[in-house]
């Protein structure tokens, strides 16, 4: 079952796959920007960890991160879920858009993507400014 692999309470990152390292990164970059992050390893995209989606619906900002497309992914997933679930938090659904990828080193084109640890803790730190957070 998906596991935290690191606690917070203010925003939970629900990572798959590769992205847990990155998603671990972005938590040390958030730390020193004073935002606790729980990271989860999602583990995989089916079957969806019901209880774990609920505890990270409890935060200030739920992140989903894949290194897949966005568009009918793993993060559109834990949005299905949260519906099923009546469960209403702020969201941030990252990945690749539906856009050509160029060919290239992963940790380069992640970098490119905002994947790597300092894109995803930019765009978490983003979206709580907007939440007023």
């Amino acid at each position: 079952l998906p596991r935290p692999v690191r606690e917070g309470d203010d925003v939970a990152i629900l990572a798959f796959g590769r992205m847990v390292s990155r998603a671990l990164g972005a938590a040390d970059v958030l730390a020193r920007e004073g935002v606790q992050a729980r990271v989860v390893d999602m583990r995989w995209a089916k079957p969806r960890d019901a209880d774990a989606i609920a505890r990270a619906a409890q935060t200030r900002l739920v992140v989903t991160v894949e290194g897949g497309i966005v568009s009918g992914g793993a993060g559109e997933g834990v949005l299905g879920e949260m519906a099923r679930q009546g469960l209403c938090a702020p969201t941030l659904n990252l990945g690749i858009q539906d856009r050509y990828v160029p060919q290239g080193k992963v940790d380069l084109l992640l970098r490119d993507l905002g994947l790597d640890a300092e894109g995803i803790a930019s765009s978490v730190e983003k979206r709580l400014a907007r939440l007023g957070g």
